[in-house]
C-alpha cells in the first residue's frame, strides 16, 4: 500500500508540475489574444485606401487565429498529462480527472472555432494551410479522446 500511495503521489506532483507550466502559459495567451483583438480593431479603423491596412488587418487575423492554435495545443498538452496519470490515482480522484478533461476538450473546441472564424479572412495561403492542418490534428486528437472516456468510465467504481 505504501509503494502504491508514493506511486499516486509522484505521479500526481509531476503532473501538477507540467499543469502549472501550461496554466502560465493560458494565462499569457488569453492576454495575446485580446491584444490581438485590439489590433485588429485598430487595423480596421484605417483607410480603406492606405496600403498598410491590408497588411495590418492580415497581420492581427493571423495572430487572431494562431493564439488560439497555440491555446488549444496547451489544453491538448494538458489532456495528454491527465492521460498519464489517469491510471495511477485513485477513483476518488479520478472524477476531478474526468471534470478537467471536459473543460480541457471544450477549450480545444473554443479555440477551433475561432480559428474558422478567423481562417475565412486570412489570404496567405501558406498560413491558411498551416491552420487548417492543426484543426485536422485537433479533430483527429478528440475523435481518439472520445474513445478514451468509456475506458476512464470503466475504471470508476
Amino acid at each position: 500500500p505504501l509503494v502504491r500511495f508514493k506511486t499516486f503521489f509522484t505521479a500526481l506532483e509531476q503532473a501538477q508540475g507540467q499543469l502549472s507550466g501550461l496554466q502560465t502559459r493560458l494565462h499569457t495567451l488569453a492576454r495575446q489574444d485580446a491584444a490581438a483583438y485590439a489590433a485588429y480593431v485598430q487595423a480596421s479603423k484605417l483607410p480603406k485606401g492606405n496600403h498598410s491596412r491590408t497588411s495590418a488587418v492580415q497581420g492581427a487575423l493571423w495572430k487572431a487565429a494562431a493564439i488560439p492554435a497555440d491555446a488549444a495545443a496547451a489544453c491538448v498538452q494538458a489532456l495528454q498529462t491527465a492521460d498519464g496519470v489517469q491510471d495511477k490515482i485513485a477513483p476518488v480522484i479520478l472524477a476531478d480527472v474526468l471534470c478537467a478533461r471536459h473543460l480541457l476538450r471544450g477549450a480545444v473546441a473554443c479555440c477551433s472555432e475561432n480559428i474558422r472564424a478567423n481562417l475565412h479572412y486570412i489570404t496567405d495561403s501558406e498560413r491558411t494551410v498551416k491552420l487548417k492542418k492543426l484543426l485536422e490534428t485537433y479533430e483527429q486528437t478528440e475523435n481518439k479522446r472520445s474513445g478514451m472516456l468509456s475506458t476512464i468510465y470503466n475504471m470508476l467504481p
